[in-house]
């Protein structure tokens, strides 16, 4: 019989497949889905990458936080001009949601309360907190990806972006799970494999709930947008002499 993280995981994997699929109904939701790996590009995953800077003076991490960071300005780059080719005015610095923002607050904690099992300090957890976020947005990423492909109206250039990222991130998780071997100990090894999964299970929080959120915004907008094109039909048959 499954576990429950793992039938939690494909119910979660389909909601979000379903939201997707809803969101690419309007404009309005491409742009809000984009809008949310915007802030996580330029917010999350950012200030993970300033917290290793301050962790170390190690020239091979300095320069791989150097090359990550210049691939997530990329990235931010390409978001915002997806963003304004799908009609979008602004788009303000990064937000996090309530939830989103409560789990890194239990995740801060997590590597605070972990630090002191690794030889090498707060590092280690941080740089295990950025594998599994990395770990998660090739998820996110890929999935969106598998969806675009089903659509009856497929969106190339989202698609083609998205697969730019898509390549980046899993260089990143290759990267992140490298560093981490080389700053862990042999008999510090099982407190890291510990670590990753306690910080997956925080990510699993609420996951069901974050996916239904996620598809009743896809459904609201869909209804939105369907009330603004019958709009103007019913206002000119008010309008039209009997």
């Amino acid at each position: 019989m499954d576990d429950f993280p793992s039938m939690q995981a494909r119910c979660v994997d389909a909601i979000k497949r379903r939201a997707l699929r809803l969101l690419h109904h309007t404009a309005r939701g491409q742009r809000l889905i984009l809008t949310m790996y915007l802030w996580a590009e330029e917010g999350t995953e950012g200030a993970l990458l300033n917290e290793i800077i301050r962790q170390t003076d190690l020239p091979w991490v300095l320069g791989q936080v150097q090359r990550h960071t210049a691939d997530e300005a990329r990235h931010a780059t390409l978001l915002r001009r997806r963003l304004a080719e799908l009609g979008a005015r602004s788009v303000g610095p990064a937000r996090v949601d309530v939830v989103s923002r409560w789990k890194l607050q239990r995740l801060q904690a997590l590597c605070q309360a972990r630090a002191g099992r690794f030889s090498a300090g707060r590092i280690v957890p941080v740089f295990a907190l950025a594998f599994r976020m990395e770990v998660m947005g090739v998820r996110v990423m890929a999935r969106h990806v598998s969806v675009m492909e089903q659509l009856e109206v497929k969106p190339v250039e989202t698609a083609a972006m998205l697969n730019v990222i898509l390549a980046d991130e899993q260089k990143h998780v290759i990267a992140c799970e490298a560093a981490l071997h080389r700053l862990v100990r042999d008999d510090e090894k099982m407190a890291l494999e510990e670590l990753c999964a306690e910080i997956d299970n925080v990510d699993r929080t609420l996951g069901i709930t974050g996916a239904a959120v996620l598809w009743v915004t896809g459904a609201v907008l869909v209804v939105a947008e369907s009330v603004r094109k019958m709009l103007p039909q019913a206002m000119l048959k008010l309008r039209s002499p009997r």
